[in-house]
């Protein structure tokens, strides 16, 4: 592995006890040949709020977010940093490993670029602010968690004559089924500054579905509208 290098894999992960030798996969960084988009795996240092190769002689800061107990009973927790000057997400399956399996969100960035948006993630490290920003950046396609075994992915903001529209979709990992489930959208501006708020319902949430949701919140300007935070009101 060569250190400044984006892509790259780990070698001679093997650890040597009483005579016998242990090897591990290491951690390691690719691109997908169709989509361009980087990937890999990492391995996590919650104690020292840091993600690192296997060896632990690379590592950088992570911000781990929260818990959610998947549908194979494991737990696993979102993690957020940067590497090599790449955001990336993470899973970390906290419940039998140190794993992290991580995606970037460089392709993010750059397509809110070119729709002329400035990324959300860009002002995202505002979270120091302890005000509750968001765990995902705007139209993110994979699942992020928001706790309570929801998941969220492709939300969308848009500007409405009362304010703006909040869209997505939401994705019931929860034991049981819903006839009613009742979430809350928040809004933030770049300093995470409270925008505004609204509610909105899911009827029939079976376990394992996607639903979409649309919500307005009132008075907002989308300009204005830099974070958001989505949450399960039980």
């Amino acid at each position: 592995m060569k250190t400044g290098e984006t892509t790259f894999i780990e070698q001679d992960c093997t650890i040597n006890h009483d005579r016998i030798e242990f090897t591990s996969g290491g951690s390691w960084i690719g691109r997908h040949r169709g989509t361009g988009k980087l990937g890999g795996l990492f391995y996590a240092y919650p104690n020292e709020q840091s993600v690192g190769t296997w060896h632990g002689d690379e590592k950088v800061s992570a911000r781990f977010g929260r818990e959610w107990r998947s549908c194979f009973g494991d737990v696993r927790q979102s993690v957020y940093f940067s590497w090599r000057g790449v955001r990336f997400y993470g899973v970390y399956y906290k419940s039998g490993s140190d794993m992290v399996r991580a995606n970037t969100l460089l392709f993010l960035m750059l397509a809110l670029l070119l729709a002329g948006s400035e990324p959300a993630m860009a002002r995202h490290e505002g979270a120091a602010c302890g005000l509750p920003l968001p765990e995902d950046p705007f139209g993110y396609r994979e699942f992020i968690d928001i706790g309570e075994r929801f998941l969220v992915r492709n939300v969308q903001i848009a500007p409405h004559p009362q304010g703006v529209i909040v869209a997505g979709e939401l994705h019931n990992d929860r034991q049981g089924f819903f006839t009613f489930a009742l979430f809350k959208v928040q809004l933030f501006n770049a300093d995470c500054t409270y925008l505004g708020a609204n509610n909105f319902a899911i009827d029939n949430f079976e376990l394992g579905i996607t639903r979409p949701f649309r919500v307005i919140v009132p008075h907002v300007p989308r300009a204005a509208v830099a974070t958001y935070h989505i949450e399960f009101l039980p």
